[in-house]
């Protein structure tokens, strides 16, 4: 009886370790997946979050924020800056949307995206989204988005 509760032991101790060793490497395949190239929505897409089983476990927002305390990843920041067109395209631009140009957000806006504030800071400085910012954006002609 005492040797069947010892194997019982062993062996409830070692699926132990063989799942912890799975975990694991599924955590560290995630974070390998941070590429700069997709978004943390489009990863947990990739990686079947809803329905892995590991995953659905974890919150998503301590899981990144731990990668990036412990540099295992790393927040890439993005730095829009609007160059002015030219006389041509300022004529053009200034006729379609001359009633958006006169906005003080727009304004703002353009003040803000020269290359020195990231996406984070002119959200944060404008009080909008970035999905809000990035529409306003497109209203330009040239905008050029640095990581």
């Amino acid at each position: 009886d005492i040797e069947e509760e010892d194997d019982d032991d062993v062996e409830e101790e070692t699926m132990n370790r063989l799942r912890r060793s799975q975990m694991v490497k599924q955590l560290y395949a995630m974070y390998n997946a941070f590429d700069g190239k997709r978004t943390v929505k489009e990863l947990m897409r990739e990686h079947g979050w809803k329905t892995n089983a590991l995953l659905r476990s974890l919150d998503v927002h301590r899981f990144v924020l731990f990668g990036t305390v412990n540099k295992l990843i790393r927040r890439i920041h993005r730095y829009p800056v609007v160059t002015p067109p030219s006389t041509a395209q300022q004529t053009k631009q200034n006729s379609n949307n001359n009633a958006a140009d006169t906005t003080q957000i727009v304004a703002k806006l353009k003040q803000l995206c020269d290359g020195m504030h990231c996406l984070d800071e002119i959200c944060c400085e404008l009080s909008m989204n970035h999905s809000n910012v990035e529409k306003l954006l497109k209203n330009f002609e040239h905008v050029v988005l640095h990581k």
